[in-house]
């Protein structure tokens, strides 16, 4: 069973260098006061700029006092957009703390015991966070899928991002576990 948060960054280059320093303690804190174990992951993901294509796409069709070169302009930037859009040129960072905890016996009860511990862990890693001014959520299913989508095959998530949680099984082979839960 696993648990992602998502956090956001701080700017460290707009601090002084005791601030900095203050902020790194912090957080080194944080980390040696942790017992569970975690994954982090700072995950460059694909920006969809297929909104601001379309606006300009628009600009370009319905307005028919735009000048020949602004034209040309603005034909070319469009190129660019949807060139770019496509390789892994333009992107933006999600950081991830991952959380994982195993079912120790398959069944209601060792599923109810993982999740009572992972909830535990996350209200941990929330507020430890938050002491050093990170902002922290729990990363909802959809994200999820996402981010391990872009881990596996990153061109499709750029160009196809998964829509829904409900996603046809991606893993073939391996063992089949059936839990019981009332």
């Amino acid at each position: 069973m696993i648990r992602a948060l998502t956090v956001s960054s701080v700017n460290l280059q707009l601090m002084s260098d005791d601030e900095v320093d203050e902020i790194l303690e912090s957080y080194a804190a944080f980390l040696g006061s942790i017992q569970d174990e975690f994954m982090t992951q700072n995950v460059p993901q694909p920006m969809n700029l297929k909104s601001y294509i379309k606006a300009q796409q628009e600009i370009l069709d319905q307005d028919d006092d735009v000048l020949y070169f602004q034209r040309l302009l603005l034909e070319d930037h469009i190129k660019y957009l949807n060139n770019i859009e496509t390789s892994s040129e333009i992107i933006k960072r999600h950081r991830y703390i991952v959380i994982s905890q195993q079912i120790e016996e398959l069944n209601e009860k060792g599923y109810e015991d993982a999740l009572r511990l992972i909830e535990t862990q996350t209200e941990d890693f929330i507020n430890g966070l938050k002491e050093v001014s990170l902002k922290v959520e729990v990363a909802s299913d959809i994200e999820v899928v996402r981010l391990f989508h872009t881990f596996f095959d990153y061109q499709s998530a750029q160009n196809a991002p998964i829509k829904d949680t409900d996603v046809p099984q991606l893993i073939i082979g391996g063992k089949s576990y059936e839990i019981e839960i009332a």
